[in-house]
């Protein structure tokens, strides 16, 4: 997202807790992504986690400029785990590793 964003000269924030490694830190601010860190420890349902921290920017943003801020959500997305089961784990099948589905 953040090449792709980069590449149209768009700015955008990314939350990242603050485990991440510096690499990723790096080639995020690089391709000109501003950073925010939030405690790793949080549940994603907490308003102090990644996500609940997006949420609130999001609605900042969008009181000044209606439509203007998205979040990616993963958590509830009822297709995120389709999305795993139909394409994750088939590549990886294909890579000769094995994933017990449970």
């Amino acid at each position: 997202m953040s090449f792709f964003f980069f590449s149209l000269g768009l700015t955008h924030k990314i939350n990242l807790k603050k485990i991440k490694k510096s690499q990723k830190n790096d080639i995020l601010k690089g391709l000109g992504a501003t950073l925010i860190r939030t405690p790793s420890g949080a549940s994603f349902d907490s308003p102090n986690s990644h996500f609940g921290e997006a949420q609130q920017i999001k609605d900042r943003l969008n009181e000044k400029n209606p439509g203007c801020a998205h979040v990616l959500d993963q958590y509830t997305n009822p297709y995120n785990p389709i999305e795993h089961y139909d394409n994750t784990a088939q590549g990886r099948s294909h890579n000769k590793i094995f994933i017990k589905l449970l």
